[in-house]
């Protein structure tokens, strides 16, 4: 069983509103190709794989049922101290259209 701390699961519901809050429709059913780019404040070293599983988790149910449909997945890091964020970019796989 897989336990979260009150204060992450917080945190992660903040976001799932935040993506509520921009994505209106209702969420596709299709593969897709995901891109993902970590725009950091500060240079300290960090896993880029660390910050995907929850990005993907808040958009469930919300942008695609499910995040199993993600056939590609490209993620990269950069700085921004001045505008920190997570830019995600999301197409239909070419393999179902």
């Amino acid at each position: 069983m897989r336990f979260m701390r009150a204060d992450a699961k917080k945190l992660k519901e903040k976001r799932v509103e935040e993506v509520k809050e921009q994505r209106k429709n209702i969420p596709v059913n299709y593969d897709l190709w995901v891109w993902i780019r970590y725009y950091h404040w500060d240079r300290r070293i960090r896993d880029i794989d660390n910050y995907t599983k929850i990005v993907l988790d808040c958009m469930n149910k919300i942008v695609f049922e499910d995040d199993n449909q993600i056939q590609f997945l490209y993620l990269s890091k950069y700085y921004d101290k001045e505008n920190p964020r997570v830019e995600i970019e999301i197409k239909q796989s070419l393999s179902t259209i």
